[in-house]
């Protein structure tokens, strides 16, 4: 029950980074390039289901696939931490969280500082 439940939050945790993109690219194409036939409803629609089956192959690859570590979430403290095996390099972080989150605030900030 637990590795679900990890996986589960990991799913949350990629499904709202890659949100952080699509709102911050949305606020920039509307507000500063005034184009609203970028993010229409069915491209929107279709953009969010994406993002689903994005955020759930980063996911399992994070949680399953890759032998580093699987993600632990502490319930009573509130907190996440990996669970690392010895003599495996952190792959999970390498190319999967890292780039995911670098990306994540790159474009939100770039985004946004134009806003």
């Amino acid at each position: 029950l637990a590795i679900v439940l990890n996986a589960i939050f990991m799913f949350c945790w990629y499904h709202n980074s890659l949100s952080h993109i699509l709102v911050a690219l949305n606020r920039l194409f509307v507000i500063v390039f005034n184009r609203f036939s970028v993010f229409t409803r069915n491209r929107t629609i279709a953009l969010c289901f994406i993002q689903y089956l994005v955020a759930l192959s980063l996911a399992i690859t994070s949680q399953f696939i890759l032998p580093c570590c699987e993600v632990i979430l502490n319930g009573f403290n509130l907190f996440i931490s990996p669970k690392f095996q010895p003599n495996i390099d952190n792959y999970s972080n390498e190319f999967v969280d890292l780039p995911l989150n670098s990306t994540s605030s790159i474009v939100s900030m770039v985004s946004y500082t134009i806003v």
